[in-house]
């Protein structure tokens, strides 16, 4: 055992006065910013081909899982009103958490294109907040949305059936065998890629689920520099044992994947926007 891992291990068991569990947290954190601060294009490359002999998304059931050990009740204490499970947009310190959560909503549903009658698949919908959302801004749209959880589906659903929304169909499924039926005018993933593995092996299935004239929107977290992969065996690693279990938070620059493997799609747009900063 490490040293930082006892002082962890210490810090979990014993109460310990705030200024000492933020200045450890910082110390941490200061020390990854730095390790990915010295890694440049070929350690990215080597991090991609790593991540290429994964499969795409693993310990899937067991993600699922962690969201169906906790009742539904308890996020709706923790998160705002539309029960959002990704980060929102604060335009200004009087913000509120709903303000937030709904101006988030906008701008996916405005970056990604969305119209009236459109088929619309989101990848990863947690507590359905977009899926709603789309459903019921546009009645004629045809919605899939994808999680791994029993919970969030049953919540989903729940919600759709109360707010009389009958466009909106929530499945359960593996990333790594999902096969959808059809193709889809839109694809949507706000938060979602960085839990997968095998980014290219996901883009290539994910290309053949567009339709020809289809767009893919991804919304993803990274890091300034430098590609990090949460890992559980890490004892270091507090985040990715309790938090970001299997995570890939990537290099800021996943705009030549996605050309890579949706190339040759006519009116296909890439587009990278760098938000402002914002709260979760």
């Amino acid at each position: 055992m490490s040293v930082v891992s006892a002082i962890i291990g210490t810090a979990e068991r014993v109460p310990l006065p705030d200024v000492v569990i933020r200045a450890a947290i910082q110390r941490l954190c200061s020390r990854t910013a730095t390790r990915l601060s010295t890694l440049g294009a070929v350690d990215d490359a080597a991090f991609a081909g790593r991540m290429m002999l994964r499969p795409i998304a693993e310990d899937a059931d067991a993600a699922g899982g962690r969201h169906d050990q906790v009742p539904a009740s308890f996020f709706a204490q923790v998160l705002g009103p539309n029960r959002k499970f990704s980060c929102c947009f604060y335009k200004t310190d009087a913000t509120s958490l709903q303000e937030a959560e709904e101006e988030a909503l906008r701008q996916t549903v405005e970056h990604a294109g969305l119209a009236d009658g459109q088929t619309i698949l989101e990848l990863g919908c947690g507590w359905g907040s977009l899926s709603l959302r789309i459903a019921r801004q546009f009645p004629h749209a045809k919605v899939t949305a994808v999680s791994a959880s029993q919970a969030e589906r049953a919540y989903v659903e729940d919600e759709a059936r109360r707010r009389g929304l009958s466009n909106l169909r929530v499945v359960i499924a593996d990333m790594n065998v999902f096969a959808p039926e059809g193709q889809f005018d839109r694809i949507i993933s706000v938060e979602t890629f960085e839990h997968m593995m095998n980014w290219r092996k996901l883009m290539t299935r994910l290309r053949a689920w567009l339709a020809p004239d289809g767009r893919f929107f991804m919304h993803v977290v990274t890091h300034r520099s430098g590609s990090h992969l949460f890992n559980p065996a890490n004892r270091e690693d507090w985040i990715a044992q309790h938090a970001f279990t299997g995570r890939i938070d990537a290099e800021p620059s996943p705009r030549q994947a996605i050309r890579r493997h949706l190339r040759n799609r006519e009116g296909m747009v890439l587009e990278r926007r760098a938000l402002p900063t914002h709260r979760e």
